[in-house]
């Protein structure tokens, strides 16, 4: 099954094990050519953790297009990632 994009919950992790947690399924996410990876944290209590994932960028892995909140949705952001070369 060819899914397009993949999802990580980290509403309930401290934000440096948020963020670990998302680089791991970032590095997944291109190892198997999925572009688009939405990171559930949370609208209230998730504010630390959004803030650092708008920040994530290509410095932090290779695949990294970029970073925005999902449309309607400010409790989930979505990280856009380039393709594995095939």
């Amino acid at each position: 099954m060819n899914k397009d994009y993949e999802t990580i919950d980290v509403h309930h992790m401290y934000t440096d094990e948020a963020i670990k947690a998302i680089l791991e399924r970032v590095k997944y996410c291109y190892a198997n050519n999925i572009t688009r990876l939405e990171v559930i944290h949370g609208f209230n209590k998730g504010n630390k953790i959004k803030t650092r994932v708008l920040r994530l960028s290509s410095n932090d892995h290779h695949s990294i297009v970029g970073v925005r909140e999902k449309l309607n949705n400010n409790g989930i952001s979505v990280i856009t990632l380039k393709m594995t070369k095939m």
